[in-house]
């Protein structure tokens, strides 16, 4: 089996550990991972463009809102490098774009080793709304998988995540909107 089903694989056992463990905390949990298409890599649509979804869309009932707002979630194995948090710029711009485009929270969930074991205070998590330009490195020569193909990658100390059972047992939502102007040049500026 190569390293990338191995590795796909253990995606989606923490993908299933962080929705069970959503579930338990009264959150209703879909995953996007069983819709997709032609790469199976599944898809968000909107007006005009097409998006990477998450792994999970979660939300909470809640008896005191007429809505339940539905949050993001990327669920990931990620081991320390050089005692650092990497992700990809590809995976951190599809998150912001996801985030803004749907106007959902987006939160990313990594579970550091030893991935098998089923063990919620391996799972640390933060927002993109607390990543997104907040890096403390950026290397340009960063590598996919393959060694070979550029994958430029942002370095987060480990101070920027918290422990997901805290987000799940104390974390709170908070919603928000932003106003947008779209430019003629088909950008579009916050207002």
């Amino acid at each position: 089996m190569s390293d990338f089903h191995k590795s796909l694989i253990k995606g989606k056992a923490v993908e299933y550990e962080v929705a069970k463990l959503c579930a338990r905390f009264g959150f209703s949990v879909v995953s996007t991972g069983s819709f997709g298409n032609a790469d199976g890599v599944p898809k968000g649509l909107t007006d005009d463009e097409t998006i990477i979804a998450p792994d999970l869309l979660v939300s909470r009932p809640n008896a005191s809102m007429s809505i339940s707002p539905v949050m993001a979630i990327e669920a990931k194995c990620k081991d320390l490098v050089r005692g650092n948090i990497w992700i990809d710029e590809e995976r951190m711009n599809y998150a912001k774009r996801w985030s803004d485009k749907f106007g959902q929270p987006f939160l990313f969930v990594f579970k550091r080793p030893p991935y098998d074991e089923i063990n919620a205070e391996l799972l640390i998590c933060a927002s993109v709304e607390r990543l997104y330009g907040n890096y403390d490195a950026y290397n340009t020569l960063s590598t996919k998988r393959d060694r070979k193909t550029p994958e430029p990658t942002f370095i987060y100390d480990p101070h920027h995540f918290v422990p997901f059972i805290d987000f799940l047992q104390h974390g709170r939502q908070q919603m928000s909107f932003s106003f947008f102007v779209r430019q003629p040049d088909g950008s579009e500026v916050r207002i």
